[in-house]
């Protein structure tokens, strides 16, 4: 409308930046951008838009031109790759993360399950000695049981692995890590100490952590 405020054609959210398009276009400049604008039913347009100076004979700027291109449909289709492209990234990410925490949960409990059950089948040990293997056979077998149960909740995850995150206990970790390399352990006599008095848990994926926990103890055992 002729006289009006032409700024209160626009949401206030917009008007900022239509001054600075306005500071452009006032220079000569011609300015080229997308927006989207929420309508009275919930839905959501989509628009490029134009701004071109109007100028006199003298080149002076006496006004402009506003067009607006309805992109709606094309953005739709941008903004659906572009969603799908950083979800299978994301996936793609996930799993190889998944793929080295399997590699690295499981071959403690497994290796210890291997060494045992080998000694019983070609060794010859007191009744003393197979009881004590017998017995870490089954505490591995148990180990390697939460560990595939843990990795099963993480695959069962609605949504993405962000959804099976549980409060983990730092301390029970390390418990944890300690039996699966009580071998390496004892062969080397090593005591291992810790302090979680300042905190002892977190809300976390328990593989994950689990993961950096026996990679700190056992490199720290092997490279000590």
């Amino acid at each position: 409308k002729a006289g009006g405020d032409a700024f209160s054609y626009f949401p206030k959210s917009k008007i900022p930046n239509l001054k600075d398009a306005i500071q452009k276009v006032t220079n000569n400049e011609l300015v080229t951008y997308e927006t989207s604008y929420d309508l009275k039913d919930g839905s959501l347009k989509w628009y490029e838009v134009r701004w071109a100076g109007i100028a006199n004979e003298k080149k002076e700027n006496t006004g402009f031109v506003l067009a607006f291109d309805d992109i709606t449909g094309r953005k739709i289709s941008e903004l659906e790759r572009d969603r799908i492209t950083a979800d299978l990234v994301k996936r793609n990410t996930d799993l190889e993360e998944f793929a080295y925490i399997i590699s690295h949960n499981l071959r403690a409990p497994v290796a210890n399950i291997l060494g045992a059950s080998t000694a019983l089948n070609i060794m010859e040990l007191s009744p003393g000695e197979k009881d004590k293997l017998s017995k870490g056979i089954n505490v591995s077998a148990i180990k390697l049981d939460e560990v595939i149960n843990d990795l099963n909740q993480i695959l069962q995850g609605k949504g993405g692995f962000d959804d099976v995150k549980e409060i983990v206990h730092f301390s029970d970790l390390v418990d944890s890590v300690k039996i699966s390399i009580r071998n390496l352990i004892e062969n080397n006599n090593i005591k291992i100490t810790y302090d979680f008095a300042e905190i002892n848990e977190f809300l976390v994926l328990k593989p994950y952590l689990y993961s950096i926990f026996f990679n700190l103890i056992s490199n720290s055992v092997k490279y000590r």
